[in-house]
């Protein structure tokens, strides 16, 4: 398995949607959704593989999704009535909802997962990817992770915040998740979220350990 291309949004310095050009018909999507937009097409941009090509599927893993929007929606549910809450802040509160924005504006019509959890969520994904390729169910896998800070989780968990997105496809050099408080495949992301162990994969792909 190889890493043909990789997408970096990061909020380390500032606000990682900052100067990004986000296109007209995304105007409506949440924060979660556009940080994972630009990571995704990041990845597809490096490889020089068009989103339409047959055979990519799309893995993306979070820990805590779009919590900001599920709890503007809890808040909408608390302050109206239940037929004046807003159907956009309601499409927008569930995990998947950042898969299927990639799915539409890069028009790939494989299969898309969400992947969630607390302990080891991206390392699942990756796992999930690889069993993708070796099995022949895609020529690609546009693998993920995406985070989200907000006013609620920041008083409990230390999100690291931001989206990294690679384009997986089959090759002889093995790839590798890399952790060094746990070792290999380990992520260790406990309260952090999913962004630990993708940033860990990042790295070493733009270092060339991974390419």
């Amino acid at each position: 398995m190889n890493v043909l291309g990789a997408g970096l949004v990061n909020s380390e310095s500032g606000d990682c949607l900052a100067g990004r050009v986000i296109p007209g018909q995304l105007r409506r999507a949440d924060r979660f959704c556009k940080m994972a937009i630009c990571a995704a097409r990041g990845a597809l941009d490096a490889a020089q593989v068009k989103g339409e090509e047959q055979g990519i599927g799309v893995i993306m893993a979070t820990a805590f999704g779009p919590h900001p929007t599920t709890f503007k929606f809890l808040d909408n549910i608390l302050d109206y009535k239940e037929n004046e809450v807003s159907p956009t802040l309601f499409s927008h509160s569930v995990h998947n909802a950042a898969l299927s924005y990639i799915a539409a504006e890069f028009q790939i019509n494989g299969p898309t997962l969400t992947v969630t959890g607390f302990d080891g969520v991206f390392c699942t994904a990756f796992q999930l990817a690889n069993a993708w390729l070796d099995r022949q169910t895609c020529k690609y896998v546009l693998l993920g992770a995406a985070e989200e800070r907000g006013p609620v989780f920041d008083k409990v968990f230390d999100i690291v915040e931001g989206s990294a997105f690679f384009l997986l496809g089959q090759g002889p050099r093995p790839v590798y998740l890399e952790n060094k408080a746990k070792g290999p495949v380990q992520a260790g992301q406990e309260k952090r979220g999913s962004m630990v162990a993708a940033l860990n994969l990042y790295r070493a792909y733009d270092k060339g350990l991974s390419r």
